[in-house]
């Protein structure tokens, strides 16, 4: 049985995102900042990537056993992303995809199963499934915690052809792991099944994705639906009355004027010879990271994102910036059945996928 799989992400944001623990609160900005470096255009690192920590006193939290998986899978996937598509824009939320596939991986059965597993960078033999699932349960928690500073919902659906009958113990294991919400749908009117499925998302997302499906095929089964909305405060607000017009570089050869947002405070940063990083947090444990090539060389820089960004990281110190952020909007569409599918994903997109663990039986 082929299943479709569609992933949400609406993010209401400027910039790309990274759920972290800090370690200790940023200094206060003194009332003197003077700026004492000046950084100009920044690109920004893609969404979604690394672990979001809350403190918790009385257990091991259950997401660590899968953070390095899920970093070590959303760098590899960007990194194929940025080659696949070397003039454009890339925008997209590793965690759902990481999220959709372990929660389709719960009734895959045989290569299915283990290519889907191995394909999102874990190692059953050394992280048992059950702590997998454990652990994405523990992050959605996390995601969806109300008392959250951070504007942040994450979630999954099934909709299910009215034919269709799927094991009542797949669907306890979806709706407990990864908050997956069932519903009955009739693919054979298929406008109503795209209405019923863009709606859903719709809501889910505050308006901001209202259309994530443009058709939908009437020999549909099964549709697995991930959406995550996000919406930050910045911890250190803008003033806008300090936005001014300046110069971009797109590229070497192409310079636009857009709106610059402007800061002087203290930031953890690294200056480099090659590169300057830059963390500006949010409310709440995330912060948008900036990357800016010394050189321009973005392909490199992409190219090595992942072996760099840890060395960064431990490299920080809080620094007094002026801080010039040009202010965007990114909309992406992308398929990733092939970068899957270089990643050894390949069986659930086939006519030989094993979802026996869906049990899926005819009514």
């Amino acid at each position: 049985m082929k299943v479709l799989l569609f992933l949400g992400l609406s993010a209401a944001l400027l910039f790309g995102v990274v759920f972290t623990h800090h370690g200790g609160e940023h200094d206060d900005d003194s009332n003197d900042d003077q700026g004492s470096h000046k950084h100009g255009d920044y690109h920004s690192d893609q969404d979604g990537k690394g672990a979001h920590h809350r403190d918790r006193t009385n257990k091991t939290m259950a997401f660590f056993k899968i953070a390095r998986p899920n970093a070590y899978f959303a760098f590899k996937l960007f990194k194929q992303l940025a080659a696949a598509h070397p003039t454009e824009n890339i925008f997209f939320s590793p965690l759902s995809v990481s999220t959709a596939f372990a929660m389709l991986s719960e009734g895959a059965k045989g290569q299915t199963h283990d290519q889907i597993l191995e394909g999102l960078g874990f190692n059953v033999s050394k992280t048992p499934e059950d702590e997998i699932h454990a652990g994405f349960q523990d992050l959605q928690n996390i995601l969806n915690d109300p008392a959250s500073e951070l504007e942040l919902s994450s979630g999954n659906a099934l909709f299910i052809a009215k034919d269709l009958k799927l094991l009542p113990s797949f669907l306890d294991d979806v709706s407990k792991n990864y908050k997956a919400e069932a519903f009955s749908t009739d693919f054979e009117n298929s406008d109503e099944a795209k209405q019923q499925i863009n709606s859903y998302v719709e809501r889910k997302t505050n308006g901001k994705i209202a259309e994530l499906l443009k058709s939908v095929a009437k020999e549909s089964m099964l549709v697995l639906a991930n959406y995550i909305y996000f919406k930050g405060k910045w911890k250190k607000p803008f003033d806008e009355t300090y936005t001014k017009e300046k110069d971009f570089h797109v590229d070497k050869d192409t310079v636009v004027k857009v709106p610059f947002m402007f800061r002087s405070g203290k930031y953890n940063s690294l200056l480099s010879k090659d590169v300057t990083v830059v963390e500006v947090p949010y409310n709440g444990n995330a912060s948008a990271i900036f990357i800016l090539p010394r050189n321009g060389n973005l392909k490199e820089l992409e190219e090595n994102l992942h072996e760099s960004f840890r060395e960064w990281r431990s490299k920080f110190a809080t620094r007094t910036l002026d801080l010039h952020i040009p202010k965007f909007s990114i909309k992406a569409n992308l398929d990733l059945k092939e970068e899957l599918s270089k990643l050894g994903v390949t069986r659930v997109f086939s006519n030989e996928a094993d979802l026996l663990g869906l049990q899926a039986m005819p009514r």
